[in-house]
């Protein structure tokens, strides 16, 4: 085994020992107040809806768009003549 990988091996096995060194933030779990942890709750929230609410809206409009032009490329009811049969053409 190289020093490089084992290094990384000791190293993560370290961060596993201790997972508060690897806390992801900082900020998050030094709030003292209800009022900062709701705020801290809140825009996490907020941040994870944003994608997939972008996400749908862009699936949405995609949608109507393709709706729209198959509604506009196929002809009005009343363009067409209806057929009849038993009546000729040459009439």
């Amino acid at each position: 085994m190289s020093a490089l990988r084992a290094s990384l091996v000791v190293a993560a096995f370290g961060l596993l020992a201790h997972p508060g060194v690897a806390s992801a933030c900082a900020v998050c779990f030094q709030a003292k107040t209800d009022a900062s942890r709701i705020a801290f709750i809140a825009t996490t929230g907020a941040m994870t809806a944003a994608p997939l609410i972008l996400i749908g809206a862009l699936a949405w409009w995609v949608r109507k768009r393709f709706r729209d032009a198959e509604r506009d490329a196929s002809p009005a009811p009343s363009a067409t003549k209806p057929y009849r049969p038993g009546l000729s053409a040459s009439r």
